[in-house]
C-alpha cells in the first residue's frame, strides 16, 4: 500500500494541468518540471497501444522528457491536440466517444507502442480487474483462478483480445502504410529495458521533426529515462516519492506469470505470424514481432 501511495503522488504530479511552471523536482541529476500546455501549436501525434502495453508509463515519460502535456483522444482535460506533444488512443480497441475518424483527420503522425501479446493482454485484464473491484490503478493482480475464469471466457476472454489486439496492429501498420516515415514503432520490452534510454532518443527525435519549437537536451534522456521508468535516483519521498522494485515499470502485487492452455499458446503465435506475414514488407516491426514468437513459444502450457 505504501508503495502505491507513492505511485500515486507522482502520477498526480505529472498530470495535474498547470500554465505556471512551479519548483522542478531536482533529485536524480535532471530537474523535471509539471508538464505544461505548449504556447506554440505542435503537430498532432498520436501514442497509440493496445490496453496494457505500457501507455501510463509512455506518456509520463513523454512528459517529463519534454515539459509538455500528453492528451488523449477523448480530450479528457479539455486541452484540445495542439498544444499537447502526444495524444494517447487505443483504437480501434477502444473508439473515443464514436468519433475517432473525425479526430484522426487531423492527425499525421503516430508513436505505437507494441507489446507482446502473452504480457499485454492479462495487463489489460488487470486493469479491468482493478476497476470492477473499484481498486486504484495499477495497484493489484487479479489471482491466477479468476485470470483463468476471464481467459476461458469466450465472450470476452483471451481469444477475443487476440482478436483485437490483431485488429489494432492492422490498423495503424495500414494507416501509415503509404507514408512509413510518419510512424514510429516502439518496443514496450525495448523502452522498458536495459537499454531504453535508447528508445527515449528515438521518440524524442520523432517529435521534434516538424516541431521547431520542441528542445530536448540529449543530456536530459538518459537520465530522465531513468528517473521516470526506472525510478533510479529517486531518494526523497516528497518529490516522487516512489520505491524501486525488482520490476520497476510495474507496481502491481499479485502473480506476475499468467497460465495458457497450448492450444491458447498456438493461437498467439498464429497470430503473431498472421502478423508477419502480412506486413513482411516492415523489417522493423518484423524484427520486434519475432521476438514476441520466441518468448511465446518458450512459454510451456498449465498441467
Amino acid at each position: 500500500m505504501k508503495t502505491l501511495l507513492l505511485l500515486l503522488h507522482l502520477l498526480l504530479f505529472i498530470a495535474t494541468p498547470s500554465f505556471i511552471a512551479p519548483q522542478p523536482i531536482d533529485e536524480g541529476g535532471c530537474p523535471i518540471s509539471r508538464p505544461q500546455l505548449s504556447p506554440h501549436p505542435q503537430t498532432p501525434t498520436w501514442q497509440a497501444s493496445f490496453p496494457g502495453s505500457g501507455a501510463r508509463m509512455t506518456f509520463n515519460l513523454i512528459q517529463a522528457l519534454t515539459g509538455l502535456h500528453t492528451g488523449d483522444d477523448y480530450n479528457s482535460h479539455n486541452f484540445g491536440y495542439e498544444h499537447v506533444v502526444t495524444v494517447k488512443t487505443h483504437y480501434p480497441v477502444k473508439i473515443a466517444r464514436g468519433n475517432f475518424h473525425a479526430i484522426d483527420a487531423v492527425f499525421h503522425k503516430a508513436i505505437v507502442l507494441l507489446r507482446n501479446p502473452i504480457n499485454a493482454i492479462p495487463s489489460y485484464y488487470n486493469l479491468l480487474y482493478e476497476r470492477s473491484h473499484h481498486l486504484p490503478n495499477h495497484s493489484t493482480r487479479g489471482s491466477n483462478q479468476e485470470w483463468i475464469e476471464y481467459r476461458d471466457n469466450a465472450n470476452h476472454g483471451l481469444q477475443y483480445q487476440l482478436e483485437r489486439y490483431e485488429q489494432f496492429i492492422v490498423y495503424w501498420i495500414e494507416r501509415f502504410r503509404e507514408d512509413r516515415g510518419n510512424l514510429l514503432l516502439v518496443s514496450y520490452e525495448e523502452l522498458s529495458g536495459e537499454h531504453g534510454h535508447v528508445e527515449a532518443r528515438r521518440i524524442i527525435e520523432f517529435l521534434k521533426r516538424d516541431n521547431d519549437h520542441l528542445q530536448v537536451s540529449p543530456d536530459r534522456i538518459d537520465c530522465v529515462w531513468r528517473k521516470v521508468v526506472k525510478f533510479d535516483g529517486i531518494q526523497s519521498p516528497q518529490d516522487f516519492n516512489m520505491e524501486r522494485k525488482a520490476n520497476p515499470h510495474s507496481l502491481r502485487e499479485g502473480p506476475r506469470d499468467r497460465p495458457y492452455k497450448q492450444h491458447q499458446l498456438d493461437n498467439m503465435i498464429g497470430v503473431l505470424k498472421r502478423l508477419i506475414e502480412k506486413f513482411s514488407h516492415d523489417d522493423e516491426f518484423i524484427r520486434i514481432v519475432r521476438g514476441y514468437i520466441d518468448v511465446v513459444s518458450s512459454v510451456g502450457p498449465e498441467l
